[in-house]
């Protein structure tokens, strides 16, 4: 899921999440950390200052109370030049040791993108596109550069992925802004 302040993502079997979000001004990896540990009522399992990407960098792997129950966290914060980025892991501790690899890997990616990579990169905007009668979610998405499958297309509006448009019903679609560049 991306979002304007985070992205996150969740397992296949839904009992694990990881989030990427900013957590204030680019400082002291360590103080992000303490303070969010403290906000959070966390219960610290361990903690140590690293590198990750370049950038000065703080883990703690800590536990906490959820809804659910207890769960086993690691958040990882990363000091940018842009500001301070945290990396929060979740899942039960039952479920800890299965995902550390992939928690460790996801937040060891953190990093500058390269000049290719950033031009690749192709912003996709929201748009309103109007139906023709009859028009299926496939032959709308050809005629309007729709970046959605008819499956998400359907999903966006409130549709059957095989319905039939009526002409004029207006129907919102994905569509690159080629106008956009991308920025630091």
């Amino acid at each position: 899921q991306n979002g304007k302040s985070a992205v996150g993502a969740i397992s296949p079997r839904q009992d694990a999440l990881m989030i990427l979000e900013g957590q204030g001004p680019a400082g002291d990896p360590r103080a992000a950390a303490s303070r969010f540990v403290q906000g959070n009522r966390l219960s610290v399992v361990q903690s140590e200052p690293g590198q990750i990407g370049g950038f000065a960098a703080y883990r703690v792997l800590a536990e906490g109370q959820t809804q659910q129950g207890t769960a086993a966290l690691l958040a990882t914060f990363v000091s940018h030049p842009s500001g301070t980025y945290r990396i929060t892991a979740v899942t039960s501790p039952s479920n800890f040791r299965a995902y550390a690899g992939t928690f460790d890997g996801v937040a060891r990616s953190f990093r500058r993108l390269g000049s290719e990579e950033r031009a690749g990169i192709r912003p996709t905007r929201l748009r309103i596109a109007q139906a023709r009668e009859g028009e299926t979610l496939i032959d709308l998405g050809r005629r309007t550069g729709n970046r959605w499958d008819p499956r998400e297309t359907a999903l966006a509006n409130g549709l059957a992925p095989d319905a039939r448009l009526r002409g004029g019903g207006l129907v919102k679609v994905a569509v690159e802004d080629c106008s956009a560049t991308p920025s630091a």
